[in-house]
């Protein structure tokens, strides 16, 4: 059914009777039904910017949920076999630490929609902001998060897949993450990895660059206005 395009867990799961159906159990759930599963992935280590390129492309294959639909150029991706049970995730959103410059300053906005894996500009750490600019009382509220020496930097990211191996996606995000001797490098030589995603980040930047800029201006035209 998924690989028809027929069923749609987002819009499933906003009909009346999903919730009714799985607290009455009078019929099997579409999510059991189906084999969708998700799990929610943590870590306190950032990603290798290009093995998690790796995998986000077998996310975003998906050959084996839709051999019918070629993606452009699918057909030269290789797939390590580590990296095989990813085929089966059809959703993803989520944080993520990305081990290069814009990784240490900036939360990764990771999403997998369609056969798009994207990596956007989200709000700065608090770890790279100087606790003199901090809200009253964030020092408190962000205990929980926090991870000497790396602060509130992390991924969490929820995978959502239909008949999915959990354990084995989770080892292939687990192969993603810096190693130990990877971690024990200064963070300056982490700008020298292969960075996949650093072209598509610094046009995102540009975009919205650009657009705050056109409010701005808007914004001053409306106001010369008033003055008249």
């Amino acid at each position: 059914i998924l690989g028809t395009n027929l069923f749609e867990l987002s819009k499933a799961e906003q009909q009346p009777d999903w919730l009714k159906e799985a607290r009455i159990g009078e019929h099997v759930p579409e999510s059991l039904e189906y084999g969708i599963g998700s799990f929610t992935y943590r870590s306190l280590r950032p990603f290798h910017p290009a093995r998690f390129r790796e995998l986000a492309r077998a996310m975003e294959t998906r050959v084996e949920l839709m051999p019918e639909v070629k993606m452009e150029g699918s057909e030269n991706i290789e797939i390590s076999e580590a990296n095989r049970p990813a085929l089966r995730v059809v959703r993803s959103k989520g944080i993520v630490w990305i081990a290069c410059g814009f990784g240490q300053s900036q939360q990764g906005i990771a999403s997998l929609a369609g056969r798009h894996f994207t990596v956007s500009p989200g709000p700065p750490w608090w770890a790279s902001i100087s606790k003199d600019q901090w809200p009253e009382g964030l020092e408190d509220k962000i205990t929980p998060l926090w991870n000497e020496p790396w602060g509130d930097r992390q991924n969490e990211l929820v995978v959502i897949g239909q008949d999915m191996d959990g354990p084995a996606v989770r080892a292939a995000l687990d192969a993603c993450l810096l190693t130990d001797e990877e971690m024990g490098e200064n963070v300056e030589c982490w700008d020298n990895f292969e960075n996949p995603w650093q072209q598509a980040w610094d046009k995102q930047l540009q975009i919205a660059e650009a657009q705050q800029q056109s409010a701005s201006h808007d914004h001053g035209h409306d106001h010369s206005h008033g003055t008249h």
